[in-house]
């Protein structure tokens, strides 16, 4: 199969509705239709349709219903991600919105995101650690669900606030400090390579006096960059 082809094809039809998100959580919990509706007042026939796609669930009985399965109404959400394009679309949506960057790594898969957002890192890092549990056989696969579809209410820290003084704070694996000083070193390098080029610019027009002003900058301008990295992944 092409590359554009691949992009175009679907990654998976199951489970990518709001109404089969339901009936899985319900059955996945022993819920029945009959139940769910009374606990959401509705009857059973309305719980059936919205599962089935035969009516849409309103934002009021959407967030009823997350509440009576205990997860959170985006667990529920149909975000409508059917191919490699929209999942392309949506990170980056992120990479506007979280500072989320791809980045090359030194082995398989070869590349990786990285964010400098303190939230979402550690949202990020939760979300490993639960993962690391199911690996350990600590928690079942249906726990690893459960906790991933009511995130972040299972979460029994509270995650980092978005602020630089908690983003110096955060831990990194040794991993993942290369992974990030890897991206610093390149922003580093993009950094003095413009400066670069202007004090050339300057010193073609024998504009020595802003040359040296651009030269000054840049030693400033890479100190701070230098501390700052230091700061957050020393």
């Amino acid at each position: 199969m092409l590359f554009f082809d691949k992009l175009f094809s679907k990654k998976s039809d199951e489970n990518t509705t709001t109404g089969k998100k339901i009936r899985q959580l319900r059955n996945t919990k022993r819920i029945s239709a009959k139940e769910l509706g009374a606990s959401c007042g509705v009857n059973e026939t309305a719980i059936r349709n919205y599962e089935q796609g035969i009516r849409q669930v309103s934002d009021e009985k959407l967030d009823l219903i997350a509440k009576c399965l205990g997860v959170t109404p985006s667990a529920l959400y149909d975000r409508k991600i059917s191919t490699y394009i929209d999942v392309m679309q949506v990170l980056f949506e992120l990479a506007d919105r979280y500072e989320l960057l791809p980045v090359a790594i030194p082995q398989e898969p070869r590349f990786a995101l990285l964010s400098k957002d303190a939230v979402l890192v550690g949202s990020i890092q939760a979300w490993y650690e639960q993962r690391r549990k199911w690996e350990r056989k600590e928690i079942t696969l249906e726990q690893l669900k459960e906790w991933e579809n009511a995130f972040p209410l299972l979460c029994k820290d509270n995650l980092v606030d978005n602020s630089s003084d908690n983003i110096q704070e955060s831990v990194y694996t040794d991993f993942e400090r290369i992974v990030f000083l890897k991206r610093a070193v390149e922003e580093q390098k993009l950094i003095v390579n413009n400066y670069c080029q202007m004090i050339d610019e300057c010193l073609q027009r024998k504009d020595i006096a802003t040359a040296r002003m651009h030269n000054d900058t840049l030693k400033k301008t890479i100190n701070s960059v230098f501390e700052d990295d230091l700061k957050k992944f020393g």
